[in-house]
C-alpha cells in the first residue's frame, strides 16, 4: 500500500487502507500520520474525521481528539453505537466533556 500512496499521495482509498494497516498492527503513531494527511485532503469528510479523532486518542491526545470529533460530528458524523463501543475511543470516553459529544449525537435527528 505503500507504493501505491508513493505514486499518488492524494489517493485518499489507499490511505484510508494504509492508515487502517497501520491501527491494526498497533502502529499509532504511523497510522495518525495519515489520517493527519486524509484529514488535510478531505477535511469535511466525517469518517476521516473520526478516525483521526480515533488515532489522536491512541496517541493519548484526547484533547485534540475531542476537538476531531467536534468536528466529525459538525460534518455529518452521527454513528452513536459506534461512538459508545468503538474502544479505540476508551480513554476519551472517560473525559468529561465527551458527554457533550454524546449528547450531540443523541439529539440529532436520525
Amino acid at each position: 500500500m505503500r507504493k501505491i500512496v508513493r505514486r499518488d499521495p492524494k489517493y485518499v482509498e489507499a490511505l484510508q487502507v494504509l492508515s487502517a494497516n497501520y491501527m491494526r498492527r498497533g502502529d499509532h503513531v504511523e497510522g495518525l500520520k495519515v489520517d493527519r494527511k486524509l484529514v488535510r485532503l478531505a477535511p469535511q469528510d466525517p469518517t476521516i474525521l473520526y478516525n483521526l479523532a480515533c488515532s489522536l486518542c491512541l496517541n493519548q491526545r484526547r484533547k485534540q481528539a475531542l476537538v476531531a470529533l467536534n468536528k466529525a460530528i459538525d460534518c455529518g458524523f452521527d454513528d452513536y453505537h459506534l461512538l459508545m463501543r468503538d474502544p479505540d475511543l476508551d480513554d476519551l470516553r472517560r473525559e468529561s466533556h465527551f458527554d457533550q459529544i454524546r449528547e450531540r449525537i443523541l439529539l440529532m435527528d436520525h
